[in-house]
């Protein structure tokens, strides 16, 4: 006869919290690691730019809000210190929500006289993949890591005022990226799901030939004219000659 064994009232209890307290140890690390196990820990913002005369200030932002200033000190050499702005402050690391999802600026305020920039970039670094660079504007199209300022086409005069850079792109400058949560990327008050043109703003929303894709973005008949400016927008005519002068091309004008 095999031997039976019972299992007690208490030692189902036991069992049932031990069960209940695994799975809400599992649920609590797995919920810190989505949300905290790659946050960022600092962010540093890099320039490298010069100063021949003036005053002004560099101002850097995370989606739109400005965290901090940099000075920019009269200088004027093809090797600057880079000017450089460093923070690990929970506030403005909370700006910072994934790689994709977060805008980079950098404000040239105030300028005066004669200011270079080269390029300028924000390095955030993360608890777990270590340091990713967001190259937030490089004037010769590079990836904001050349030293030397006056090399190639690295210079950028500014005229009085403020410029503005950010990355990625944010075509409406609202502080949020086109690529990520931005419901009017192009800003003409059409939300990108039923907008005809999401990238290029055209509030009328015309489509001639109904073909779903705005004027405003297409191209129909190839001739490198847009549907919205070309004056015969389903015949190819590059030069868009008119020699009557009515607004339709001689390419399609009948009379």
């Amino acid at each position: 006869m095999s031997a039976t064994t019972f299992t007690t009232p208490r030692r189902l209890w036991a069992v049932a919290t031990l069960a209940v307290l695994t799975l809400l140890i599992f649920f609590q690390t797995s919920a810190v690691r989505a949300v905290g196990g790659d946050a960022a820990t600092q962010v540093k913002f890099v320039i490298n730019g010069t100063n021949c005369s003036g005053s002004g200030s560099y101002v850097v932002k995370i989606s739109g809000t400005a965290v901090g200033t940099i000075a920019n000190p009269a200088d004027c050499t093809c090797a600057p210190s880079m000017r450089t702005f460093t923070s690990t402050d929970a506030s403005v690391l909370a700006l910072i929500n994934s790689p994709t999802c977060t805008n980079y600026g950098i404000d040239m305020v105030n300028q005066s006289g004669t200011t270079y920039i080269s390029w300028g970039r924000a390095e955030i670094t993360r608890a777990t993949s270590g340091t990713e660079t967001v190259c937030v504007v490089d004037i010769n199209g590079g990836s904001c890591d050349v030293a030397d300022l006056c090399a190639a086409t690295y210079t950028f005069t500014t005229t009085p005022g403020t410029t503005s850079f950010s990355a990625p792109a944010d075509s409406d400058h609202d502080g949020i990226p086109d690529a990520c949560t931005d419901p009017d990327v192009d800003g003409d008050g059409v939300l990108n799901a039923s907008d005809n043109c999401p990238s290029v703003a055209n509030a009328n929303q015309a489509d001639f030939n109904n073909d779903g894709k705005g004027d405003a973005c297409q191209d129909s008949d190839g001739d490198s004219v847009l549907d919205s400016t070309d004056n015969c927008r389903s015949v190819a005519n590059h030069f868009q000659q008119d020699a009557d002068h009515d607004g339709i091309g001689d390419a399609c004008d009948t009379d």
